[in-house]
């Protein structure tokens, strides 16, 4: 039978496991934040050589026809706001996507305190009831009549 002191830690050692478990789980999470970031700017990368591409093709076609830039303006100016769009919008997705990472690391490291908190609490409680089981014990058996003090009984039965 395990003993009072060895309940406990063990209640301990579930809190450390939890605790350990939450903030690697909240380190995941963190690290995805900055994949998320890394993203954003790949699709920034993207979204700017699109746009570039287009403008190339604008002057091309301009050549092409003969037709002075002028006429291209228009299109260049809608193009170059087009863009910024775009990029705005793409790191609002990241900044939501972090946002919503950075409420999963609080979530898993407020479960990792909760799980805790409960592994002490079961540690606890059984230590408890080994002390419970351990007077009951006593009780009876009458150890006291064989010359056996309680504590001597505890100690002896329920290290």
């Amino acid at each position: 039978m395990m003993g009072m002191g060895m309940s406990v830690g063990q209640g301990f050692l579930g809190a450390a496991d939890a605790k350990s478990r939450a903030a690697f789980q909240a380190d995941q999470l963190e690290n995805m934040k900055i994949f998320a970031a890394a993203a954003g700017s790949r699709e920034e990368g993207r979204i700017r050589r699109e746009f570039k591409e287009q403008t190339e093709a604008n002057i091309g076609a301009a050549a092409i026809s003969g037709m002075a830039m002028v006429s291209f303006a228009g299109i260049q100016k809608g193009n170059n706001e087009s863009e910024r769009q775009a990029i705005e919008d793409t790191y609002d997705n990241v900044d939501r996507e972090k946002a919503s990472l950075e409420i999963q690391k609080q979530i898993a490291l407020m479960n990792g305190k909760i799980e805790a908190r409960g592994a002490m609490f079961a540690g606890v409680t059984k230590a408890m009831g080994i002390g419970m089981e351990a007077e009951t014990n006593f009780q009876r058996n009458k150890s006291a009549e064989n010359g056996m003090t309680r504590k001597e009984y505890f100690k002896n039965y329920y290290r």
